[in-house]
């Protein structure tokens, strides 16, 4: 019974979150700056996944339960609480990120950590990282004074960011 409360109630915070703090569109246009976040189709795919998994792993441990597969009763809620939790905080980062470009400036909330600003005139270089991409855009790291300073992460529309930064001489590769 605690296996099916646990399992349930992240997807269900998760879902109530989504519904309360529904930002609509991913890219908002505002007079003095554009804020770029994960799109809520990605974010709503992964709270949709999570309620789907809970569910399974509440049918899947109750068949085991009564027999149906011999298979020891807490091995199968630790494995399907185990992909809740990683998926929660997958989410809870997801909907973190985001960028935040001004005229001059742009701040980056990234996955973990505190947000960072940078000035665009200070930025030495933009390059690409990882990976070239298979059907999307690429991340891409900005750099100032020899360090990296941020991320753009290919999850939000790195070729509109790049626009609006309008710094191509610092694009390296």
């Amino acid at each position: 019974m605690l296996f099916a409360t646990v399992s349930m109630s992240l997807p269900i915070v998760a879902a109530l979150m989504e519904h309360f703090d529904d930002a609509g569109m991913p890219e908002r246009h505002h007079s003095h700056h554009d804020t770029y976040m994960v799109s809520g189709a990605l974010s709503r795919s992964v709270v949709a996944s999570m309620a789907f998994v809970a569910i399974m792993g509440i049918v899947l441990s109750w068949l085991c339960g009564i027999g149906v597969f011999d298979v020891a009763e807490d091995i199968v809620p630790g494995f399907f609480l185990s992909f809740l939790v990683a998926s929660f905080c997958m989410w809870v980062m997801m909907r973190r990120y985001r960028v935040v470009t001004y005229d001059d400036r742009m701040a980056v909330t990234p996955l973990v950590g505190p947000t960072a600003e940078v000035r665009y005139r200070d930025i030495t270089s933009i390059r690409r990282m990882g990976p070239p991409p298979v059907g999307g855009g690429a991340s891409v790291g900005v750099w100032s004074d020899g360090r990296r300073v941020a991320t753009i992460w290919s999850m939000v529309d790195v070729e509109q960011i790049l626009m609006r930064i309008d710094r191509f001489d610092a694009l390296v590769g």
